[in-house]
């Protein structure tokens, strides 16, 4: 009833955030009917058992997201998602799968790395229960998460946003390619193209014009946040 109230007197598009096992075809029927332009949604991890073990997301499987993405796409709808990488028992194959899903979804993505909160339920798998926030960055994400993967893992989420919006038929051939570079360290570089895939997804929301100012901002931050 409040999407038709929406249709009837507003009528104007407008994107929305949901999670994804809420969706019916019926309920994106009536979403895209009432104007809904956009789409976001958290995929979080492409690994099931992270998904619902480790961060006690609501029971999906990829092939069930991958259904309900298409049947947004074929609206017109745009779709953004939300992930986080560096996650407890992450290897750099989840993290790939990860980017996979995304490519397979055709969906702009922004991904984050993993910001725990002590004395949360998720920090029971660090080696630190204590975990001290204020010795991490939100802006351009740090961890504090140990293993060998861990840093390639890093690399991987720098660029995974722009990885996202290739096709699976050029992703595909490029994979070893992109597996070797992960092996190069983090740096304030890879961190400004990273904030700048988050710029450009929030620009792709709102439909707002891009400021100068605001984007030599994202690279200022990208910078400080490496010191």
């Amino acid at each position: 009833e409040l999407l038709k109230e929406y249709k009837d007197k507003i009528h104007l598009p407008f994107y929305a955030q949901t999670v994804l096992n809420t969706l019916s075809e019926s309920l994106v029927d009536a979403l895209s009917d009432a104007g809904m332009a956009h789409l976001i949604f958290a995929i979080e991890s492409g690994n099931e058992r992270i998904r619902q073990d480790i961060l006690r997301r609501p029971k999906i499987t990829n092939e069930r997201m991958l259904e309900l993405a298409q049947l947004v796409r074929n609206k017109g709808i745009k779709i953004t998602t939300q992930e986080m990488f560096a996650l407890p028992t992450e290897t750099l194959d989840d993290a790939f799968l990860t980017l996979e899903l995304n490519i397979k979804m055709r969906a702009r993505m922004t991904a984050t790395i993993l910001h725990p909160y002590a004395n949360t339920d998720i920090t029971k798998h660090y080696d630190d229960p204590t975990i001290n926030v204020d010795n991490l960055s939100h802006f351009a994400g740090e961890t504090i998460l140990k293993g060998k993967d861990v840093p390639r893992i890093v690399t991987l989420q720098r660029f995974c946003g722009w990885l996202a919006i290739l096709p699976w038929n050029i992703y595909k051939p490029l994979k070893p390619v992109i597996r070797a570079l992960t092996r190069i360290p983090d740096n304030f570089i890879f961190r400004f193209f990273s904030n700048l895939n988050y710029f450009f997804v929030q620009k792709r929301m709102t439909n707002k014009s891009c400021s100068f100012l605001f984007f030599l901002r994202y690279g200022y931050f990208a910078r400080k946040s490496f010191d």
